[in-house]
């Protein structure tokens, strides 16, 4: 994954952020949402603007699509966790390979 987002070009992005890889929606980008959401989503003005930034979903992009190339080429595939509740059907399913 931190080779994707490396690949993908946000790691600087996670690097300077306070938070770090921790990285969660602020204050602002919360409100923003919630106003989004509120306001336009569903409704007659839920529409694209020019003003819009996508940059962010630019980058999202880029990272899925290093993140399934590395997958779909890759040995190595993410594992669930201890108590995952579909640990055991991975397990199984990895066993009949």
């Amino acid at each position: 994954m931190l080779r994707a987002a490396e690949m993908a070009g946000v790691m600087e992005f996670l690097r300077d952020s306070s938070a770090g890889l921790d990285t969660q929606v602020g204050e602002r980008g919360e409100a923003l949402s919630n106003q989004y959401v509120a306001e336009r989503y569903h409704k007659p003005n839920d529409e694209v603007t020019p003003d819009w930034d996508l940059t962010g979903a630019s980058q999202d992009l880029q990272l899925f699509y290093h993140v399934g190339r590395d997958l779909a080429s890759g040995t190595l595939w993410p594992e669930w966790s201890a108590t995952a509740e579909f640990r055991a059907r991975r397990e199984a399913s990895l066993a009949g390979r």
